[in-house]
């Protein structure tokens, strides 16, 4: 009896809803939490990169926060400041992510801001240089670090292009990458179709899955950029670098995480790593 009540507690925590657009919202309920956390996750990641615009998306994921909707950069900022939200983005291999912790009040009085740069980010002129210049600097400061440059590479040798592609770009394309570029991809990537939004904490599942309706239930749904993938290398490679150690990477399959072997398979890599 205990087990079974804890086991329907448990699931009464979870919500989950689709809405007609693709956009699909995700909830912990909480109450015993004064704050709220959230992620959006927008499938627009590195693979969805054009392929000789490698880096547009973080270039994308940093020039929305530059202003949206009727606010400008400073605007914008100060707001979200003035909520007091810890907020938090980042491009992975196929979203785009955003995301903020704030009391609870706070949290839901936020989301009209981030719907504007979900939906209506200004993408500045003024901005772009800035926000391309942040990609090349992060990616040069690759050089300076072996082990990551080295994880970087495996990944790329590794896995099927585009999934092992660095996020951070190429440098050679983020030099010629231009605002219209950008803006154009910010059309084709961002879409709901695919989208989840995600809640964790203190909040009303009924009157949020109403507020995210009325904020982001008319985004027009589209199919997001189909990803086409190649075959990996999986080779051997070599590469000289001005250092004073040798640095090894390996990579080889293995189960996926809904496997039964998948945490031996962790355990047995934490033991040999």
């Amino acid at each position: 009896m205990i087990l079974a009540t804890k086991e329907c507690c448990l699931s009464d925590r979870y919500e989950l809803h689709q809405f007609d657009n693709g956009l699909t919202l995700l909830a912990e309920v909480m109450p015993g939490m004064q704050s709220v956390a959230m992620t959006l996750l927008i499938p627009a990641g590195s693979a969805a990169d054009p392929p000789d615009a490698a880096g547009t998306a973080t270039v994308l994921c940093e020039l929305i926060l530059r202003g949206a909707g009727e606010r400008d950069n400073r605007a914008l900022t100060e707001h979200l400041d003035s909520l007091g939200l810890q907020r938090s983005s980042s491009v992975g291999v196929y979203h785009c992510r955003l995301a903020f912790a704030a009391t609870a009040n706070m949290g839901m009085a936020a989301l009209p801001a981030y719907a504007d740069i979900v939906l209506r980010p200004r993408l500045p002129a003024d901005g772009f240089d800035a926000a391309r210049e942040l990609s090349l600097q992060s990616l040069a400061s690759i050089d300076d670090e072996p082990q990551r440059k080295l994880m970087t590479r495996l990944r790329e040798i590794y896995f099927p292009w585009p999934l092992g592609r660095n996020s951070l770009g190429d440098k050679a394309h983020l030099q010629v990458m231009s605002l219209e570029r950008v803006r154009a991809h910010h059309q084709q990537a961002f879409v709901p179709d695919g989208a989840i939004i995600a809640f964790a904490g203190n909040i009303d599942f009924p009157s949020l899955r109403d507020r995210v309706a009325e904020l982001l239930g008319h985004w027009p749904r589209r199919q997001p950029i189909p990803i086409t993938t190649t075959p990996p290398r999986k080779t051997y490679h070599f590469e000289q670098h001005p250092s004073e150690q040798t640095h090894i990477a390996l990579a080889w399959p293995t189960v996926d995480e809904t496997h039964e072997d998948y945490y031996v398979a962790r355990i047995a890599y934490d033991i040999l790593g």
